[in-house]
Parts: C-alpha cells; structure tokens; sequence
C-alpha cells in the first residue's frame, strides 16, 4: 500500500444511477449504486457497542456521547444512514452480559459490534446457533470498495475464521498489523561487537561464537566477569520465537500439516534441533535461561549483563532505555534468520482485532459493508486534511483517538507501520517532510528530527522510525511473505477447554527442563508422546474438524 490504503477510486464519485426501495414504515428509499451508495430519505440502523477506560471522559472532550458523535452525524449527511444507539454499556464485562441476554430473547441490533478475541469468538457463536446474524459473503462481494478489498486481501483470509461456519462468514472484521507482536529481530549490543572487533551475526555458526565472546572476552572492557551472551526466556513466551522459527519450529501455534491438515507446532520433530542449540548454550554459559518471562530478560539486557535478546519492532522503545544507563551503548537490531543465513518466516499474531455481524432481520444489511467503506475513504481523505484528521481521527494534542468512536473501526492495517517507516526514512535522505502523505508520517518524523536536533527523549523513536530503523528493516519479511500465522483461531475445542491448560503447563515445565539441563534432548520425544496420549491427539482431531469445517 503505497497511499494509506488507496482508498476510494475516483470512479466511485461518478456513481448516479438510482435503484429504488419499498421499505415497510419508510416509504420509498432510493439508495445510490456503488461501495458508498447513498440512501434518500436516511434509513435507521440500530447498534450496539461496549466501551471502557476513558471512553466516556475523552468523548466528553470532543462534545460527543455514547449515543452521538461526529462520525454518526457525517455517517447521516454523507451515507444516508442514521445511526441509534440501541444500547451501549462502559464495561466490557456488563456489554456481554447485556448482549447475551439479547440472544437469549432472540432480538439483537441490526449490527453488533461483537469486540475482539474470545469474547467475540463465543458470543458469534452464539448468535450463529440462534439464527440472528446473517452470512455476508454476497455482501462483501456486492458491496466491498476496492480500497477494503485491498484491505483484507493483505490481511489474509484467516481474520475471518472466527466469524465462519460451514464455509460462510457471518462478521466483518477490523483489520490489524499482527506483524507488530512477531518477535522476529535479535538485539545486539553493537558498541560490544565493537570492542570484539567482530560483525553482527547473520546466522547461527556467527551467533554462538559472539554469545560465546560477549561470554567470555570482556565485552564491556571493564575486567569482571560479568556479562553473558543471551537473555534466554521461556519457550511459552514467544520471546524465542525468531530462534525456534529459524530452524522452522513453530512452538505455541497451529501450523499446516502439508496434508490439508493442522499440527500444534510445540509437538513438531523441528523442535528438537533448536531445544538442543539452547541447551548448549545455557551448559555452556553463553545463555543465562529464566522461567520467569519477559521483564527479567528485558532488564537483563538494559543492565547490561546480557549482550542479546530478542524481541519485537517496538521493543527497541523500551532497550532504548540501554543508553539511558549507558550513554555510550549501541544497539542493532538484526531481522531472525535461518539456517542457512537468510531471513526466517516468523511466527505472527493475528491480522484481526473486532468483529461486528448484522441482524438477520436488518432492511439493509449491506449498511456494514458501507460504514467500513466509508471510514477507509475518510482515512484517505484526513491524509491531507489536518482539520479532519484532528476532528475524526487524533485531536491536534495527540491525546483522544476519535476513531475509535466510529460505528465500524478502520484504523490500522499489516504494515502500515512498516509502510510509514519507508516513507519517513526517504523524507529524512531528502531532508524535508513535504513527500509525506498522511499527519501520522508527519508526526513521527517531527519526532525523529527532534531527536537529531538533541532531545532524547525521542531516541527510541528514532531508532524505531529513522533511517535503517527496525519499521524499516521489517520490510524484509513483508517482502519475502514470511510471517506464519496461527491457523486455529477461533473458541476452545471440547478437550482443550478441559485439558488445554494442563497441557501447557506440561509443554512449559518439559521444553523449558531441556533448555536448563535438567532433562536430555532425548526427552522430548517422552513429552511429544504423554502431550498426545494425555489429550492432545483428541485436540488435534478436534482442531481439524474444524478446520474442515472452514476450509471445506
């Protein structure tokens, strides 16, 4: 995506044929052809939606409500369409509450927003089974604008498993950049490497022998003993992630088997290899492996104790924090590798955050195609409108996220951060932010120049954004189709409702036992084979049930 989602062709602005409606207590509609057919008189659309946190506060803020707002008043003058809030609820918890009660009565709104992961998961279930939300397959093909079809083609078709049920989709879905929670880069003390007079590593032979030198030979040239090579976290974590995907392990997700089926990537015989690898080195003293996740490497590496440590692209927000302590500490980060030194395929969260379905009984059902039209257009529209990107998009002050507050939520997209990144870093060769195309490019860039300019606190987004940053470097595996997603997304089956945590519990003390010593690497073939006995094959023949099931 060149332009911030391409959004609205210019032949859509040409549509004038008229089809015209009989709508029962509304008299004669005449609604116009096209992605963003306008209706005449407005038509009423009832909604529902959950909010929380500031919700309430910051649309105080912008003079709007839970039941008006400003994008239902430009929903109404441009699309036709009158939005009334049928009930809204500032608590997640009480929303579903009060949504599943609606099941219950077998009455919803025309469209629901369902919200996100498995809340949304059960509650469309539910709606499904009850018979209140319709297929939108022929909407979508009928409706879609070509900047939403460009839309969800990047996304992938699997953010609409959730919403599937014998091979129909039965909710739209708010797209998100799942690549940004990959823990696909490898961080580096580069001043380290400096001192070591050694390259950064490219694969594994180059990464063992610089954990074993930021090990041994002083890399902080302070004459203790005092620094290891590797923060190694545990393998339920994901921070591993960029090291087991290198080796094609796939730990903690679903993967395809090769034979039109799935397989539960903790299990898999490529796991073995890596396991052996991290064992050698925490034997070795070149990894220092804790159970206790997350913060304890993070810290690791900030303190300077350990040189490496993997993470995702915004983690080099909180590493920044490095020079802080250190003002003549170095950073690079390096995008994971394969065997054979080239970029691995990394395991990535999903493309997906909300879902809203519509009503059986709604009169136009096709209303949610449109108001996700719509808010694509208004995006590319706020792009070179400042007075509209700040009244329907972020306030001038940075400080209220407006469109969070439209009926159907458009607002990110896999790699748009990344797409923003390419952009800044050309303006930042060129010296000038005048070939940027939207606020949010500007925005960054101001705070990367305010960096070169002397204020550090905006080091991280330097690093981040700035020329060779790692939005930029994430470009290698846009390019090459290498993020691997979970292909099971969607409620617990039966057995993993029971078993489920067991199970993780079990992989979690087993896989991480082999990574301290405490058990062979011949072990895991004792933990593949309790995991399947002790309910994962019953799992996995559960999960490909399903997976049929979608996939036909």
């Amino acid at each position: 995506m060149k332009r911030a989602l391409s959004i609205i062709a210019a032949a859509l602005m040409l549509f004038s044929v008229l089809a015209v409606f009989s709508a029962c207590g509304e008299g004669e509609v005449t609604v116009g052809e096209g992605p963003l057919g306008a209706y005449s008189p407005a038509v009423r659309i009832t909604y529902s939606r959950p909010y929380y946190g500031n919700d309430e506060m910051n649309l105080s803020k912008l003079g709007w409500s839970f039941t008006e707002n400003g994008w239902f008043d430009i929903i109404k003058k441009e699309l036709g369409v009158r939005i009334v809030v049928e009930w809204s609820i500032n608590d997640y918890a009480l929303y579903f509450e009060r949504l599943n009660t609606a099941i219950f009565e077998g009455s919803i709104p025309d469209i629901v927003d369902v919200s996100a992961e498995n809340s949304a998961y059960i509650t469309l279930n539910s709606m499904h089974k009850n018979d209140l939300i319709r297929e939108i397959d022929d909407l979508m093909e009928n409706y879609l604008s070509d900047a939403s079809k460009e839309l969800y083609a990047l996304a992938g078709k699997e953010i609409f498993y959730p919403a599937t049920y014998d091979g129909k989709i039965y909710a739209l879905c708010q797209a998100a950049a799942g690549e940004g929670t990959a823990k696909s880069f490898y961080y580096f003390r580069k001043d380290w490497l400096d001192n070591l007079n050694m390259p950064v590593p490219h694969d594994y032979d180059s990464l063992e022998a610089v954990l074993r030198a930021f090990t041994e030979n002083d890399p902080d040239l302070n004459n203790e003993d005092d620094t290891v090579g590797m923060a190694i976290d545990s393998v339920q974590s994901s921070l591993l992630d960029a090291f087991f995907n290198g080796f094609g392990a796939y730990p903690n997700i679903w993967i395809e088997d090769g034979n039109g089926g799935l397989t539960f990537g903790t299990v898999s015989e490529k796991m073995r290899k890596p396991l052996e690898k991290l064992a050698h080195y925490v034997a070795s003293g070149y990894g220092d492996y804790t159970p206790v996740s997350g913060n304890n490497t993070t810290y690791m590496f900030i303190s300077g104790v350990a040189g490496c440590v993997i993470g995702q692209t915004n983690s080099i927000l909180t590493l920044a924090d490095t020079i802080k302590r250190n003002p003549n500490a170095e950073i690079v980060a390096v995008p994971a590798f394969n065997e054979d030194g080239f970029t691995a395929a990394v395991t990535c969260g999903e493309n997906a955050y909300r879902y809203y379905a519509v009503s059986r009984g709604c009169k136009y059902p096709e209303v949610l195609i449109k108001l996700n039209n719509f808010m694509l257009e208004m995006t590319e529209r706020a792009g070179s409108d400042i007075e509209l990107y700040n009244k329907y998009f972020t306030n001038a002050e940075g400080t209220i996220h407006a469109y969070n507050y439209a009926p159907v939520v458009q607002e990110d997209y896999p790699r748009r951060n990344c797409d923003n990144a390419l952009a800044v870093e050309e303006a930042l060769k060129v010296g000038s932010p005048e070939g940027l195309t939207n606020e949010l490019q500007r925005m960054i860039y101001g705070w990367v120049k305010a960096y070169d300019d002397g204020d550090n606190s905006y080091r991280g987004w330097a690093m981040l954004y700035g020329i060779d940053g790692v939005q930029v470097k994430q470009k290698e595996f846009f390019d090459g189709d290498l993020y691997v997603h979970n292909k099971f997304v969607t409620v617990p089956t039966e057995t993993m409702a029971k078993k489920g945590e067991e199970l993780n519990s079990f992989a979690y003390l087993s896989l991480g036992g082999i990574i301290a010593g405490e058990q062979p690497v011949d072990y895991f073939d004792v933990f593949v084979s309790e995991w399947k006995a002790t309910g994962g094959d019953d799992i996995t023949r559960e999960v490909n049930e399903w997976y049929k099931n979608i996939t036909g």
